[in-house]
């Protein structure tokens, strides 16, 4: 009899188990790394030997799913908009995943990490990991060519996109037939001669009585 065939005298060989060291737990270590399941999920890397790096035990690491506690979900997800035909979301890794409608390519999105997204009719923009905004599909109307600046947010509509800046001031651009592009100057009604700083922008698509362009903003 060798001995390095059955180390631990569990009656496994060694190719079957390891050779954990526990004659009662003769399937335990499966990546042979010398820690149990129960301790790194036996993920395969016998390297690897935090549980924090596969917290779900669904065999992808923390950077891929956030380790969101349910094995059966392999993508984490940290924000997602519906355009008219297509949506577009912002994965766990900071990088953006588009799908459906790729006419004008407004499904194909930019590389590189992003806070958001908004997924407009033809095209898409989000907000990068340096505050800068990126677009990509259609446009004719340069709604998918931002200006530049630090953006805190931005939303898509069909023919234009808004965004609010850092400082909290409205940047739109794309087609501006019904103004749409024009944000007017919000004033406090107490205080008449002092502008009002924005929190959230939302672009449309057309009004739903009058069908003109719409443009709605969330004032501080």
């Amino acid at each position: 009899t060798v001995v390095a065939e059955d180390g631990d005298c569990d009656g496994v060989l060694t190719a079957d188990d390891c050779d954990d060291g526990d004659a009662t737990m003769p399937n335990d270590d499966a990546d042979c790394d010398g820690v149990l399941t129960a301790d790194d999920c036996d993920d395969g890397d016998a390297a690897s030997t935090m549980v924090a790096e596969d917290g779900d035990c669904d065999g992808a690491l923390t950077a891929d799913d956030c380790d969101d506690d349910d094995a059966s979900i392999r993508i984490c997800w940290l924000t997602v908009s519906a355009g008219s035909y297509h949506t577009c979301g912002v994965m766990g890794t900071g990088s953006v995943e588009c799908w459906g409608l790729d006419s004008s390519s407004q499904s194909t999105a930019a590389a590189g990490t992003f806070e958001s997204v908004s997924a407009g009719r033809y095209h898409s923009c989000g907000v990068t990991s340096t505050g800068s905004v990126e677009c990509w599909g259609y446009d004719g109307y340069g709604q998918s060519t931002p200006p530049a600046g630090t953006f805190e947010s931005v939303s898509a509509g069909r023919s234009h996109t808004c965004g609010i800046t850092n400082t909290g001031s409205v940047e739109c651009w794309g087609l501006d037939e019904y103004g749409q592009s024009t944000p007017p100057e919000l004033r406090h009604p107490s205080k008449p001669r002092h502008s009002r700083l924005h929190k959230t922008s939302s672009s449309g698509t057309l009004h739903p009585t009058e069908n003109e362009s719409r443009k709605c903003v969330l004032s501080a």
